[in-house]
């Protein structure tokens, strides 16, 4: 019987497989904390000083479209957007299944 493909090699991923997705929080930590994260957030950032969600408020945070818990890309400058706090807090909420700021779902 033939084998399953093997992942291909990702030298830049840690291998960590403690959570059902196989994302940690200590793989949290160590990617928000790489250089690779930082200059990409920055990028984002500066070029899009505005949040993307209440188009008033500057951008704060680099936050990923599709979490990387639910299979989004890590290091795809098309799965991050610029957003404020607020509107980062709310969405990171709804994504948990809670409440945003001020009780508010996005």
């Amino acid at each position: 019987m033939p084998k399953a493909p093997k992942e291909p090699h990702r030298p830049w991923l840690p291998i960590t497989k403690s959570s059902r997705s196989g994302w940690s929080n200590r793989y949290d930590a160590d990617f928000y904390n790489k250089a690779v994260w930082r200059k990409l957030s920055r990028y984002i950032l500066n070029s899009q000083p505005l949040c993307v969600i209440c188009k008033v408020a500057p951008s704060e945070h680099a936050d990923h479209i599709i979490s990387i818990r639910n299979g989004g890309a890590p290091l795809d400058e098309s799965n991050v957007q610029g957003v404020c706090r607020r509107c980062h807090n709310s969405k990171s909420a709804s994504e948990k299944g809670g409440a945003g700021v001020g009780g508010e779902n996005l």
